[in-house]
């Protein structure tokens, strides 16, 4: 009997091992970047809430006059609007964007934290802490109080937006085993 010793190909078993080895990496990977998507989603939210923050006030500025900003909780959504006349009320030529949406798995939260992000002290006692969810600002890019937007992720991971009088608008993220913002 004549038997080849160059065999091709791999046998079942090795197919198998080979099979059980990737599923087990996975089920050790795939939490680990589930877990990484939802920070990036709640990182990817809040630097673009504050990017549209930062264009309003340059807008506000450059064209020389008054920008709102309104936030919709419930909608997971934002958008800016131009007051022209300076009356307080959108008017019919004056400009306003589409809204804008978190990312998926992100909301308006402020539950387990305490705020305001530069002297943490007190629970927040809304994740938008501008009067009636709206900010403004003006010609001179001065926005018209300071506030704080709070936002969340499944894992309760926790971003803050906050914007002080004269202009400054900062990422805060919460750190909960310090229990304070960086």
């Amino acid at each position: 009997m004549n038997f080849r010793t160059d065999r091709r190909g791999f046998s079942l078993l090795e197919l198998l091992l080979t099979l059980l080895l990737t599923g087990v990496i996975a089920l050790i990977a795939v939490p680990g970047f589930l877990r990484y998507a939802r920070h990036a989603a709640l990182a990817a939210g809040a630097n673009q809430m504050a990017m549209d923050m930062m264009r309003v006030r340059y807008l506000a500025v450059s064209r020389n006059c008054r920008y709102r900003l309104r936030f919709y909780q419930l909608d997971r959504a934002w958008r800016w609007e131009e007051d022209r006349n300076d009356n307080a009320r959108l008017d019919p030529l004056e400009e306003v964007s589409p809204f804008q949406y978190l990312p998926a798995g992100i909301r308006y939260d402020c539950d387990g934290i305490l705020g305001p992000p530069s002297q943490p002290v007190t629970v927040p006692s809304s994740p938008i802490t501008f009067p009636g969810r709206v900010m403004s600002v003006g010609p001179t890019g001065r926005w018209s109080g300071i506030g704080t937007i709070y936002l969340a992720n499944a894992d309760a991971e926790h971003a803050a937006i906050s914007v002080s009088i004269a202009g400054r608008v900062r990422v805060w993220y919460w750190e909960e085993s310090a229990r304070r913002w960086r």
